[in-house]
């Protein structure tokens, strides 16, 4: 099998993204790696072909030389039984994901403490579910204690993470058109080699994830001890470096491995043959001289996450966005103009510098999706920090860290930052050539947010929220074109106030008021909670809206102090409805995810004062939802709904109106989309089926709620059901002091 010639010095200024930049720079350590690794070529090359199968009818000579005919229940020496030879967990897992997302808890990541306490790298959801199960399980380390048993286990793991890898990206592809599957298969096949020379930063998804990483380190160690054990030669190397160098010497046959079911891709970057003249993959992502085109096994592996997270957020940004736009615009972006701010604003009757904010039904539904894309940036900016911080403090520290090594036991990495400070300009160069990955390139519309790791994220870059979800501007826009409304001379906007009570009745409409915005919600939760039930009915937690109503249905308007400021909105009724179911839904969702682990699906999963505490709480903001809803519903039912006879007859019922009109079941099914069946919507879906139960058990008019009254009845149920769970939970017993004797003689 051929190797490609020696590497030149590359030009790092003429990396076209820095997928090209870190690959380069990988080849130049693979280089000097491969230059000390061969030194033990004898001992360290494994054959398929003299693998040993002990106490097997025939034990020799029954594995064959190619990998990709290697049978994981037959060439193997796990013998755990019960399908747990089978390289993957399950053939249903997805290896892509458009909701799901990278890992980046402390919990789940190995940390250097003395340097990232936050640990820093983000684990993509391609690696959560990397085929090395039966390196796992492996339970008789006598049988594999030879570097050929060792490449076998090993090159089926590669083959079967390559077909899993290779069976989902079909699928992917689909609606990723970019995205290239030699790619993909190399950060697989890199996450192998770190997995194998003990460097795998990914410590597990839950308990019995992280106890399997743990085994499969422990198996590992165990073997190559037994390699190195076995061979006066191999003993004067230290282990480290002996899993490097056995790396090396068989990643061939490794990467033969991953790509055997590989078909019409190619690697990013010409990299086979000779390097002055170097030629792609053929269609497999193979080179001709059998040489591995990849050199992503030689670049840290948080890096290369870095860079796999940074193509993954242009990706699905692309794709949340284009949601946005669809519901906040309409089809070509010229149907309608909603702000995404708040509680989804028509822009072309709403005027904020009057207080005058009027709500449709297709706005409210922008308000929706932005909340769950705001915070989903919101998060993918704080993944950002996190790594990029990890990439400073590794340069920052690599000087001292190197002092104080006295062993080259620091493998590739070492290696690799020596390259980076020899020819490199720092961290923010690599930031500029993330923005050039193929899912980034092109992101240029500055209303949505142009892509650049490097710059301002806030101010229309990369983690901006996109004008979408941004205010109306203040006067408002025009309608058809939606340029922005005129002021006067004076400065105000040409605009009457609606709110004309004259001679009508008004209303007073008391409602608990949490703000708009998540982190002030989350702010007034708390306040809400630490107050008792008579205190929480107090002004500063509360809005009070005067309402009268007409024939035209009427108006609401709030007048306030904020700081010296007073401040007056205004919405017509139905209008204010929609303002009040939107707080409502934006509440819920904010008291759902406090929750959390306090309440799933009816069961308390965890005991705790704070739970009963916090169920107890939200029971009481249901109950007085309720109330106002009650309040509310009573002003609505005086409007004039048309005659009661005729086609519709008594259908023109106010409940009806609620349903119909105002399109909440609709409302409902936009939030349950935008949030992706997030566990924080789980009353939602519910009240969704009873609402269909209910419509086809055809009950009596007089026995049916309207959709928020069954959210409410659904919600007060859960609430109670906490509180009495966890009432009924054992709280945990001290336990008792080590070598303690019982009084009792």
């Amino acid at each position: 099998m051929g190797r490609p010639s020696a590497v030149s010095a590359p030009d790092y200024s003429k990396a076209t993204d820095a997928k090209d930049f870190l690959d380069q720079i990988g080849q130049i350590v693979y280089e000097k790696v491969h230059g000390e690794a061969k030194n033990y070529v004898s001992e360290l090359k494994g054959d398929l072909s003299k693998a040993t199968y002990p106490k097997d009818k025939r034990p020799e000579g029954s594995t064959p030389k190619d990998p990709c005919e290697l049978q994981y229940d037959y060439n193997t020496n796990v013998t755990h039984g019960f399908g747990q030879e089978y390289p993957c967990e399950t053939d249903i897992v997805e290896r892509f994901s458009d909701k799901q997302g990278a890992q980046c808890d402390k919990k789940k990541i190995k940390c250097k403490k003395d340097i990232d306490n936050e640990c820093g790298a983000c684990a993509p959801y391609r690696r959560l579910h990397v085929c090395v199960r039966n390196l796992e399980n492996i339970n008789d380390y006598s049988k594999i204690n030879n570097t050929h048993n060792l490449l076998v286990e090993v090159c089926l793991a590669a083959k079967y993470e390559g077909a899993s890898i290779t069976r989902y990206h079909d699928q992917h592809k689909r609606t990723n058109p970019d995205s290239q599957l030699c790619t993909e298969l190399a950060r697989s096949f890199a996450d192998i080699g770190d997995i194998v020379r003990g460097k795998d930063l990914y410590l597990g998804d839950n308990r019995k994830d992280r106890e399997q990483r743990k085994k499969l380190e422990k198996n590992l160690k165990t073997i190559f001890e037994n390699i190195q054990s076995s061979n006066v030669e191999l003993k004067r190397l230290p282990l480290d470096e002996l899993r490097e160098d056995w790396w090396e010497e068989n990643r061939e046959k490794i990467w033969k491995a991953i790509t055997c079911n590989a078909g019409g891709g190619k690697y990013f970057r010409n990299t086979c043959g000779d390097v002055k003249r170097p030629t792609p993959t053929n269609e497999k992502c193979q080179c001709i001289n059998f040489s591995v085109p990849t050199y992503f096994d030689y670049v840290p592996q948080y890096l290369r996450w870095f860079e796999e997270w940074a193509e993954d957020f242009c990706r699905k940004r692309k794709h949340r966005l284009k949601d946005v736009r669809k519901i906040c615009r309409g089809e070509g972006g010229k149907e309608r103009y909603c702000s995404g701010d708040g509680h989804g604003f028509d822009c072309t009757k709403t005027v904020r510098a009057k207080g005058i904010y009027a709500i449709s039904n297709e706005c409210t539904k922008c308000a929706i999706w932005c909340r769950p894309y705001k915070r989903w940036l919101e998060n993918q900016k704080q993944e950002f920090e996190k790594q990029k911080k990890k990439f400073e403090n590794e340069i920052r520290h690599r000087n001292r860290r190197k002092r104080d090594i006295s062993t080259n036991n620091e493998g590739y990495d070492r290696k690799f930052y020596e390259e980076i400070q020899r020819n490199f300009e720092g961290v923010n160069k690599f930031l500029d050539l993330l923005k050039n990955e193929t899912e980034c390139k092109g992101i240029t519309n500055k209303e949505e947010g142009i892509i650049n790791f490097n710059e301002d994220h806030e101010v229309k870059g990369t983690f901006y929220h996109s004008q979408y979800c941004e205010p109306c501007p203040e006067c408002g826009v025009k309608e058809v074109t939606f340029e922005e409304k005129e002021i006067d001379t004076e400065g105000k906007c040409k605009v009457e106030d609606i709110y004309k009570p004259e001679g009508k009745k008004i209303e007073e409409i008391k409602i608990i008021s949490f703000g708009d915005k998540p982190e002030e919600i989350k702010k007034k939760i708390e306040l809400f909670c630490n107050k008792s039930v008579e205190e929480s009915r107090r002004e500063e937690l509360h809005e009070v809206w005067n309402c009268y109503y007409d024939v035209k249905g009427g108006a609401c308007a709030l007048e306030k102090k904020e700081g010296e400021k007073k401040v007056k909105k205004q919405k017509t009724f139905n209008d204010f409805f929609y303002f009040y179911i939107g707080r409502v839904l934006n509440d819920y969702i904010e008291w759902r995810e406090k929750l959390g682990k306090c309440l799933q699906n009816g069961k308390a999963i965890k005991c705790g004062k704070n739970c009963k505490d916090d169920c107890g709480c939200f029971k009481r903001w249901v109950e007085q939802k309720k109330e106002e809803w009650g309040k509310i519903k009573v002003h609505f039912d005086k409007q004039d709904f048309g005659s009661r006879v005729g086609i519709l007859g008594g259908l023109l019922t106010p409940d009806f109106v609620l349903e119909q009109v105002l399109e909440l079941e609709q409302l409902f099914q936009s939030i349950q989309d935008a949030y992706q069946n997030g566990k924080a919507i789980e009353g939602i879906k519910q009240t969704l089926q009873k609402r269909k139960n209910q419509e086809t058990n055809n009950a009596d008019d007089t026995v049916k709620r309207n959709t928020i009254d069954l959210l409410f009845e659904h919600e007060l149920q859960e609430a109670e059901q906490c509180k009495q769970k966890h009432n009924n939970c054992q709280d945990p017993q001290p336990s008792t002091p080590a070598g303690g004797r019982s009084a009792t003689p």
